[in-house]
């Protein structure tokens, strides 16, 4: 029913997303040597500190997810990422009316169909170039998301 798609996501208080973005962050010094190849650490540390400042109330996972991202894209490392929750993940494939249904490879300024999760779809196939999506360009798409994914270092960034 439609109803069952426009309830609220739960959300988790602003005490346990504080406490596990701090976690994340020990888990991350802790681990891959490359945490400041690319950013320095007083720099890192600095978003890190404005990214809990962020936290100022309960959350749900896709607030809380893309609040992470924008932290941890500033490591820069293409294999430091960050996912939804296996839950989350199992709970909302079997919704795909709910998910963005296109992979999209981006080559500079430019949006390039990958893959199109909707098969009865003849227009949208792999390889078609997106010049724009109701009335945005690629550019904006590109500079609007790039905060939120990781990449190695500079390569592929549309601001930094």
């Amino acid at each position: 029913t439609a109803q069952q798609f426009t309830q609220p996501l739960p959300k988790q208080s602003l005490e346990h997303l504080q406490e596990d973005l701090r976690l994340l962050k020990k888990m991350l010094e802790a681990n891959p040597p490359s945490m400041y190849w690319y950013t320095p650490q007083h720099q890192l540390d600095s978003v890190f500190n404005k990214t809990l400042l962020q936290i100022q109330d309960s959350m749900n996972e896709i607030a809380f997810k893309n609040l992470v991202a924008g932290y941890i894209s500033q490591i820069k490392c293409g294999h430091t990422t960050v996912r939804n929750s296996k839950s989350f993940t199992k709970h909302f494939s079997k919704r795909p009316q709910l998910s963005f249904p296109l992979n999209i490879k981006v080559w500079e300024d430019s949006l390039v169909v990958i893959n199109n999760l909707n098969p009865a779809d003849s227009v949208l196939t792999r390889g078609t170039k997106i010049i724009q999506i109701n009335g945005r360009t690629g550019r904006q798409f590109i500079d609007t998301f790039s905060p939120f994914i990781s990449g190695d270092g500079q390569i592929g960034r549309a601001h930094v």
